[in-house]
């Protein structure tokens, strides 16, 4: 088992480094990977998904092109230097034998060849570089978070179909027994037993079931169409029928998959992918010692942020610092008739040296506003990690004050409303109790179970904002790997 389940990390493994390298078209890929986690553990079809979905999907698809474009950028910038200037230049000075105020009557009509080389102030250039290089650095981050949102977006929008079928399928059931109810309530007035109010706070119950079922189901259907907006291209789901003739739950059958559970043989069912994926991400989560500080990637990209602010601080003080330029020249001087001097040429070289006198007069805005944006990265960066730490100590709060609710409510509560549901339909049936004493048990019962699926939804939306903060809702598969490597090895 470890051996094979260590075969289908390898080859998801390989299938995105072929993606990652090009050499493998995306959809191919995906395809390939999907094909490689059919026959497995649990949650791997939705793995497949969640990494099908963090390589194709639009947003992705753009945050990568911008990273692209970012890095493109970073290795012009790596690599730049000024050009050399070349020059040609045709020059005829006026010429008299005569003239008495020049000794050197050599002749000034000639051609001349220059050639010069911009020299930046050391350091300008290697900040302009770092500068774009962070900027790539920080692109990648950016694209890291929007990998981990829009996986989090899908699984909280798995968790909304998870509870409102659950809900449904609640619903109906209730509604099915207050049916049964309603009919027997016809009985008993057909025979004297009961009173018209009776028949009809039966019907009115029923009627609202009915009501609550059809809300649920147009809360369904809406789910499913937001859903498609991550599936839109989804080789995993997808409907082949016309578009006029889908509906928003067309080809979501391979989706809501993820979401039944199994039937474990026993009492109790076996748990669905999802909820093995949750456990996992729980896991992963919870245990050990979490640092916000170091895994947050807001964090991280606050601190790129805080780091650029201080190179272009730099740069600008940087304009107060002049610029070189050497040259030389070669100039040929054109014959003249009857001057044995003409002819002669001569060579010339130089040193310039850009004085910042005009530019120094302005630059100490741009310093000021560069100084200002530095400031304000500062804070920033402070005000995001205790953000993302308040998130985070938040949300491990809510989980476990979740978690132990949830307990109350399967060990006692619900318990408690079915045993107070038995007993009030006994004393309806032996005739010492009345309807609405059996109705409130009911009600109560239903308004307990449909409020532990909202419970338990919550809590693992919990889940998923520490591991969001922790950047750690997309499957690691790195870890995966080397974790089956060791159980095949033993």
């Amino acid at each position: 088992m470890n051996l094979y389940i260590s075969a289908r990390v390898r080859t998801l493994a390989i299938v995105a480094l072929l993606i990652a390298t090009g050499a493998l078209p995306v959809k191919a890929g995906v395809e390939a990977g999907i094909e490689a986690s059919v026959q497995t553990r649990g949650d791997g079809k939705l793995i497949a998904l969640l990494l099908e979905l963090s390589a194709r999907h639009p947003r992705i698809v753009e945050q990568a092109g911008e990273l692209a474009s970012r890095l493109a950028a970073a290795r012009y910038s790596s690599g730049r230097y000024p050009d050399p200037n070349l020059g040609v230049a045709w020059s005829n000075y006026p010429y008299k034998k005569d003239l008495r105020l020049i000794d050197d009557r050599t002749p000034m009509t000639g051609l001349e060849f220059s050639v010069s080389q911009p020299i930046p102030f050391p350091g300008r250039l290697s900040l302009e570089s770092q500068i774009a290089d962070v900027e790539a650095r920080a692109s990648r981050l950016r694209l890291a978070i929007e990998k981990n949102r829009i996986a989090r977006e899908f699984l909280e929008e798995l968790l909304d179909i998870r509870t409102n079928l659950a809900e449904l399928r609640l619903t109906r059931d209730f509604g099915e027994r207050m049916r049964i109810a309603l009919e027997a309530a016809n009985v008993r007035y057909a025979v004297g037993k009961a009173n018209l109010a009776e028949v009809s706070a039966a019907g009115v119950r029923q009627a609202r079931f009915q009501d609550r079922s059809r809300a649920l189901e147009g809360r369904l259907q809406s789910r499913y169409r937001t859903l498609r907006y991550f599936l839109a291209d989804s080789s995993v789901a997808g409907s082949e029928d016309a578009p006029e003739e889908q509906t928003p739950g067309s080809g979501m059958e391979p989706v809501v998959a993820l979401l039944a559970a199994k039937d474990g043989g026993g009492n109790a069912a076996e748990p669905t992918d999802l909820d093995r994926y949750l456990m996992r991400l729980r896991s992963r989560t919870l245990e050990g010692r979490a640092s916000v500080a170091t895994e947050s990637l807001a964090v991280a990209l606050i601190e790129l942020s805080e780091d650029r602010r201080a190179k272009e601080e730099s740069l600008a003080w940087m304009n107060y610092l002049p610029d070189f330029e050497v040259f030389a020249a070669y100039r040929r001087r054109a014959d003249i008739p009857d001057d044995p001097a003409a002819g002669e040429d001569f060579m010339s070289f130089g040193f310039k040296m850009r004085v910042p006198l005009w530019s120094a007069l302005s630059n100490h805005a741009k310093l000021e506003a560069v100084q200002e944006e530095r400031r304000s990265a500062r804070f920033a960066g402070r005000n995001i990690a205790e953000n993302e730490s308040r998130i985070f100590d938040a949300a491990r709060i809510d989980w476990q004050t979740l978690e132990d609710r949830l307990v109350l409510y399967d060990e006692s509560l619900i318990p408690r409303a079915e045993r107070g549901l038995e007993a009030a339909s006994f004393a309806y049936e032996s005739g010492r109790g009345d309807f609405d004493a059996l109705a409130d048990a009911w009600d109560a019962l239903y308004a307990l179970r449909s409020e532990g699926l909202r419970l338990a939804a919550d809590r693992d939306r919990s889940v998923l904002a520490m591991a969001f903060v922790l950047n750690r809702i997309l499957p690691d598969v790195s870890a995966e790997a080397a974790g089956a490597s060791e159980g095949g090895a033993q």
